[in-house]
């Protein structure tokens, strides 16, 4: 019989699906959703980075909860500023603090100035780990 961790997908989101990944994710009740989902990727992420939002979706990995960013990405900075003019920077331009969350910095991998994140993609997963995995 399989572990429930091998029978779970990774979930890997990129830009503005992250914010209704993060929202489902911890919309579902604990008892339905633990372990639901191997590793969550939330890439370049206009999602806020507060500490008790990614709390709430932890239960729902039973890996690892990835936050990947990028410190220079001024399309996600304004993308992010439309919708929460008051709010610190998301999720995608820096780590988010929290035990809860492996913080990535894809800063290396992504050209400054860009969200080029799809040429980025296997430095990030190899970084992250994962690419044997996809």
């Amino acid at each position: 019989r399989s572990s429930p961790r091998s029978l779970a997908p990774p979930l890997l989101t990129t830009t503005t699906r992250n914010r209704h990944a993060l929202q489902t994710l911890a919309g579902l009740p604990d008892s339905e959703a633990a372990g639901l989902i191997l590793d969550v990727l939330l890439i370049a992420a206009p999602v806020t980075s507060n500490p008790t939002r990614w709390a709430q979706v932890r239960p729902v990995a039973c890996g690892r909860l990835v936050n990947v960013y990028s410190r220079h990405n001024p399309a996600l900075a304004f993308l992010y500023r439309t919708d929460h003019p008051l709010s610190k920077d998301p999720a995608g331009l820096g780590p988010v603090d929290s035990p809860h969350v492996h913080n990535l910095d894809a800063s290396p991998h992504v050209p400054h100035g860009s969200n080029a994140y799809h040429f980025a993609l296997p430095a990030v997963l190899d970084e992250a780990g994962l690419l044997a995995a996809c």
